[in-house]
């Protein structure tokens, strides 16, 4: 048995909430394809996914909101049948809709129950690294999310990076948060942006109407198989243009969580302040302070070719 398939859904991109201004400040107005078309592409892509070698398996999907996570599939991926799919998951869904609310989506914790998974499984069962477990995190956020999570997600990114586990980000919203480029760049996943297709469309002249989502429902299918299905060596080949995304160089303080250019950094675990901080003591490790500006020097007294005496 090879390693097993986490997919995380965001809440968002599977339910309609009322028009409110909480439904809108949460990306919601911003959604390019239906609940349905998201939850129907998924099970097509992951049956693809396990016929594409001989061996069996396993996935398990969560769905993410603003409370926790929900899993909704914990088995083999041959267990996903008709049934389950069109009669069994819809009740789920239904029950799980009626308790959920909107606010900023709990993915980091989720990220990091995934990845506790995978550490006890290969603990447990022996399971080496060249059997690769994958995430795949279906997100439906704005620009400005996530930035409360992002001491987490940096966490989250380089636990990944430890266990070899690479983490793909699909966004189905125009202008998703651009933190997960972050999380994203440090596992060596792909950041996997929807919006391509509908600008696409949009450059063909095809209209596109807010209520009407048939061609961007018809296109998300095919955008997964071509981009997750192959395997994570051959990505390697194949989208040597996209496999790294653009750094975004954002940088969020971690005092008020808020994006900032300037600030502090701790010597010790390297956790940036903004200049509001004024504690001697560094809030994340303990360490000590020292609020010392950099030593200036001049030209003349620097060895470029050499490197010595720059610092």
């Amino acid at each position: 048995m090879e390693g097993t398939l986490y997919i995380i859904l965001d809440s968002r991109s599977l339910f309609k909430y009322e028009d409110t201004e909480e439904s809108q400040s949460n990306g919601q107005n911003n959604l390019l394809v239906s609940g349905e078309c998201v939850l129907n592409s998924v099970f097509q892509f992951t049956r693809l996914y396990n016929l594409s070698t001989g061996q069996k398996k396993k996935l398990n999907i969560y769905l993410c909101d603003s409370k926790g996570e929900n899993l909704l599939f914990d088995g083999f991926i041959s267990g996903l049948t008709k049934e389950l799919q069109f009669e069994i998951m819809p009740k789920m869904l239904k029950e799980i809709s009626e308790r959920i609310s909107l606010g900023e989506m709990k993915m980091s914790p989720t990220i990091s129950k995934c990845l506790c998974k995978i550490n006890s499984t290969r603990k447990k069962f022996g399971y080496n690294r060249s059997e690769k477990d994958r995430i795949i995190l279906f997100d439906a956020s704005n620009k400005d999310e996530y930035i409360s999570q992002y001491v987490s997600l940096l966490n989250c990114g380089f636990a990944s990076q430890k266990l070899d586990v690479v983490i793909d980000v699909v966004s189905v919203t125009r202008n998703p948060s651009s933190l997960l480029n972050n999380l994203v760049d440090i596992c060596n996943g792909l950041n996997l942006k929807y919006s391509q297709i509908a600008d696409s469309l949009a450059e063909s002249n095809i209209e596109i109407n807010k209520e009407d989502h048939y061609w961007l429902d018809q296109g998300l299918t095919p955008f997964l198989i071509f981009h997750l299905l192959p395997s994570i060596q051959a990505r390697e080949e194949i989208f040597i243009s996209i496999n790294k995304t653009k750094q975004t160089g954002l940088a969020v303080c971690f005092c008020h969580h808020q994006k900032i250019e300037i600030g502090y950094v701790c010597s010790s675990c390297l956790s940036i302040f903004c200049s509001r901080f004024k504690a001697p003591i560094c809030s994340t490790c303990g360490a000590r302070l020292k609020r010392i500006p950099i030593q200036q020097k001049t030209l003349s007294n620097l060895n470029i070719e050499d490197g010595k005496n720059i610092y």
